[in-house]
């Protein structure tokens, strides 16, 4: 099966909350106290800027975050961290008008207690920049954006 690869250059910057806003049509509130860390898969991963390529695995399925970063070890793949979800959406604008598209590669706990990741998702006027607790069950249409380990 062959898989697209996005690339795009990374640079490991946190975005401000008002510099989000500006990228983004909507932007979950709770982003602005929002404190991500790497997931222990991706504790690791290398902060220098440079380019990476993405691609998306799809579960063919409703999927629990464990079945997901199951499927992307087993194809040689590690979760996109936050910043890594940022500079792809920078590049690739139109991609989240498609389907919801999740990085399980950083997470953050929110005020209600939820252990959150960032998503992307949008229709033909917005582009929006949300979260999903990862201890819910992710549904069939979402795509999670992977790197090569």
């Amino acid at each position: 099966m062959s898989h697209k690869i996005f690339t795009t250059l990374v640079k490991y910057v946190h975005s401000t909350y008002a510099a989000l806003e500006v990228a983004f049509d909507r932007v979950k509130s709770e982003y602005e106290s929002a404190k991500f860390v790497p997931i222990d898969l991706c504790k690791n991963v290398s902060k220098k800027s440079r380019r990476i390529n993405f691609e998306y695995v799809r579960m063919g399925g409703d999927a629990s975050t464990n079945e997901v970063l199951d499927e992307m070890s087993r194809r040689g793949l590690r979760p996109a961290l936050y910043e890594e979800l940022l500079a792809f959406a920078r590049k690739y604008p139109d991609e989240q008008r498609k389907f919801p598209i999740i990085a399980l590669g950083s997470v953050w706990s929110s005020n209600s207690g939820d252990c959150c990741v960032a998503g992307l998702h949008g229709d033909s006027s917005e582009r929006c920049l949300d979260r999903g607790d990862i201890r819910l069950e992710w549904l069939d249409i979402s795509r999670f954006l992977a790197v090569k380990k």
